[in-house]
């Protein structure tokens, strides 16, 4: 599908008219489609589909009439192994606008069409795609940030209760600082491309990409970080419910072994021979109280030795 918007007192606006367009967003587009937009804008039809094409990771890319930046942008994976994932988009910064090239369409790039952040003009091209790179770069953060708190709440109820549903979770949100992670990780040295590209910027892009380099890497840091937290947490949980289950095998040890010393002695008097006490009145009596007495000695053994 083609979206085509316009820059107007730092509202988006859609349009059908491409002259006007100040933003082409290309979501799983057709191959016609990609051929229409090729003609408009003069963009090669392979550079177009270099995010179909080219597996995941970062990529920046100049040519005399634009240049193309490819990086993934984090959205919620409703069904999966993880909450979180990520899909690469491609950002293609020509002299007329900006053109997106994307297989689906993401809450990013909606949320900064619904709501663009302030001083955006089409006269800047440059700092729109910066902005855009930014909103995407702190929509890792506040991912990571609920990646977190979603850690911290099963935390809290660690004393309380351990069930397959945390520890399962607990790996979802791992397997989702891991695409992070690989996703902002071969974004970074784009970065130093980019900047060896552009040279010197004006006061306000320059501050918009070092607010950029920033993010991305507090995204990287973070994620790695809580990845390991939470791997530690997984852990805890993993001793937690070993202990578990000592604690149970320890219980059903010591019952065994009090139960087999009684059991000895009933054995025992059980056998067809002659055996003490077997023809007295207070046989029964007899024997029942040598069970006590064994079963106590038993237990004060394994009191003494702290088994208990």
């Amino acid at each position: 599908m083609i979206f085509r918007y316009a820059l107007s007192n730092g509202k988006f606006s859609e349009t059908e008219e491409s002259t006007d367009s100040t933003w082409i967003r290309l979501a799983k587009p057709t191959e016609n489609e990609l051929e229409q937009i090729s003609k408009e804008t003069g963009i090669e039809i392979d550079d177009l589909k270099e995010n179909q094409s080219r597996d995941k990771g970062s990529m920046f890319k100049s040519e005399p009439e634009y240049t193309m930046t490819l990086l993934d942008v984090p959205y919620i994976n409703s069904n999966g192994r993880s909450f979180y994932n990520t899909r690469s988009i491609m950002i293609i910064c020509t002299k007329r606008g900006v053109v997106t090239v994307s297989q689906k369409r993401n809450d990013v790039v909606d949320d900064f069409i619904n709501n663009p952040p302030k001083n955006l003009s089409s006269d800047n091209l440059t700092g729109l795609q910066f902005q855009l790179i930014l909103s995407i770069m702190n929509r890792y953060c506040k991912y990571i940030n609920k990646i977190n708190q979603m850690r911290r709440d099963i935390e809290k109820n660690l004393n309380v209760n351990v069930n397959d549903v945390d520890i399962y979770n607990l790996h979802q949100m791992e397997s989702s600082l891991i695409y992070f992670i690989t996703s902002v990780k071969s974004f970074l040295p784009i970065l130093d491309k980019m900047q060896k590209f552009y040279g010197e910027l004006t006061n306000d892009n320059a501050d918009l990409f070092e607010d950029m380099r920033i993010r991305a890497t507090q995204a990287f840091d973070l994620s790695t970080i809580y990845k390991e937290v939470i791997m530690g947490t997984r852990d805890l949980f993993n001793t937690m419910v070993s202990n578990k289950l000592n604690a149970v095998m320890k219980t059903l040890t010591v019952i065994t072994l009090v139960l087999s010393v009684p059991l000895l002695v009933a054995g025992i008097y059980g056998m067809n021979v002659d055996l003490p006490m077997d023809t007295h009145q207070y046989g029964f009596i007899f024997v029942c109280a040598l069970m006590i007495v064994f079963t106590a000695m038993a237990l004060l053994t394994l009191r003494k030795k702290r088994i208990i």
